[in-house]
């Protein structure tokens, strides 16, 4: 259908819900989703780099750091793209901070940023190659990567822990008064018990070329994984599909307060959208262009940056909120839930 597109929405029937169908539901809806024509503006920003980008992380919307190939550390400081040291051809795959002036960078090896300067931090023995980093506070810190390995930083140094598998690692997150979880190669999922981790999923997809490459947590609902052409959420006991799109190939999904999740995927809408309200429904949010889009973060007040294939730096604002997609028409939802 000229001007339409399809896609399918999984919503779970869990706890006090109203609905319109149960299972999985395809729907036709416009191109450009009524109501929300100017909700949203994508731009292309100058990065100054030709490598790729895997991961984006700020402290607010006008202090916004990336990461990627050849020691690449850019940041924003709210009007133009800047290098931050010069890091050779290291590899730097994940980047979260606990506030401006705790910041960690991980990859081949370990970096921090104090204020505007970033130095190596003694690692345990490697080699290793680190994809992913989070914390629950600046002295509660993991880092994940390949053959299993998981790092942790307890304030005063980084010590690995086992994880009981050889497998490559590739995202972590959780909440900051609660459970850690770890995921990836084909889509194993972890969360720590104690000191211990455990193994609570694996190879539960069935496909061998899914990996758990993102992941968000969201208060009172779940943790939400990005694994190939779906988004999953884990509510702590089971795993259930949030979304299906055939023509994205999910890498990452972020969170923001108000119960609001992007998606970001190498082919097709390339970030979606949704809000964890009354009404769930992950909506597009299409870059122009054609870019690979790796890793996606927002800010409180809405700030958006997508960053990818060939230093590719996009920026919108999401001036949507939750009220206003409650307040729209449900003849176009597959599904409507009322959540914790």
């Amino acid at each position: 259908m000229r001007g339409m597109r399809t896609w399918c929405a999984i919503l779970p029937l869990f706890g006090s819900i109203a609905f319109l169908h149960s299972i999985p539901s395809c729907i036709y809806e416009p191109t450009t989703p009524r109501g929300y024509a100017t909700a949203w503006t994508w731009t292309e920003q100058a990065s100054g780099t030709s490598d790729f980008l895997h991961d984006v992380w700020g402290s607010a919307g006008d202090d916004v750091l990336a990461v990627g190939d050849n020691g690449t550390i850019l940041r924003y400081d709210g009007e133009s793209w800047h290098r931050e040291g010069d890091f050779g051809i290291e590899r730097i795959r994940g980047i979260w901070g606990s506030s401006a002036t705790d910041v960690w960078a991980v990859g081949d090896s370990i970096r921090h940023r104090d204020g505007g300067r970033w130095t190596t931090v003694p690692a345990p023995p490697g080699p290793f190659l680190l994809h992913e980093v989070w914390g629950r506070s600046a002295g509660d810190v993991f880092a994940v990567g390949a053959d299993g390995v998981i790092l942790h930083f307890d304030g005063d140094s980084w010590q690995r822990m086992p994880s009981g598998t050889g497998h490559d690692l590739y995202a972590v997150g959780g909440l900051a008064d609660g459970p850690v979880y770890v995921g990836g190669d084909r889509g194993i999922l972890l969360a720590l018990d104690g000191a211990t981790w455990r193994i609570l999923l694996y190879d539960a997809i069935g496909r061998s070329d899914i990996d758990f490459t993102g992941m968000a947590a969201v208060p009172g609902v779940g943790v939400f994984l990005a694994g190939g052409p779906r988004i999953y959420r884990w509510d702590g006991e089971r795993l259930e599909t949030s979304l299906v799109a055939e023509d994205t190939w999910f890498r990452d999904i972020a969170a923001r307060p108000g119960r609001i999740l992007y998606a970001a995927g190498e082919g097709g809408d390339y970030i979606r959208r949704s809000a964890l309200g009354w009404m769930s429904q992950w909506m597009p949010m299409r870059p122009s262009g054609r870019h690979k889009i790796f890793a996606v973060w927002g800010s409180a007040e809405g700030d958006l940056f997508a960053v990818g294939s060939y230093g590719s730096i996009l920026f919108a604002r999401d001036q949507t909120t939750t009220r206003t997609l409650a307040a729209r028409s449900t003849s176009t939802i597959a599904s409507v839930t009322r959540w914790p």
